[in-house]
């Protein structure tokens, strides 16, 4: 099964302390970083973990997102009420809506 990612841009350290471990974030200068134990640990084995939520804000951070349909029900020209599905993606993180 396939896993789509989408960027999301980290607005706050609280925004970052609630993303899952095992994350993937992108700093400006491309370098790859992955939550580990509450840390911000460099794919890079000589670069140092970055230590505060803080630090990652303004990255970019890759985060699955989950498929779901929403039943519905829309009317048609003439009233009458017609069920249909619409596709939404979330993040398991983050409250989205619809």
């Amino acid at each position: 099964m396939t896993t789509l990612y989408r960027p999301v841009l980290i607005e706050s350290a609280e925004q970052a302390e609630a993303l899952p471990e095992g994350i993937v974030l992108i700093r400006d200068d491309h370098y790859a970083f992955q939550k580990d134990k509450g840390r911000f640990v460099s794919t890079d084995p000589h670069d140092l973990p970055v230590a505060h939520a803080w630090e990652v804000v303004g990255w970019t951070a890759l985060v699955p997102i989950e498929l779901g349909e929403i039943p519905e029900t829309f009317r048609n020209r003439d009233g009458l009420g017609t069920d249909a599905h619409r596709t939404v993606y979330r993040t398991p993180w983050e409250e989205t809506t619809p």
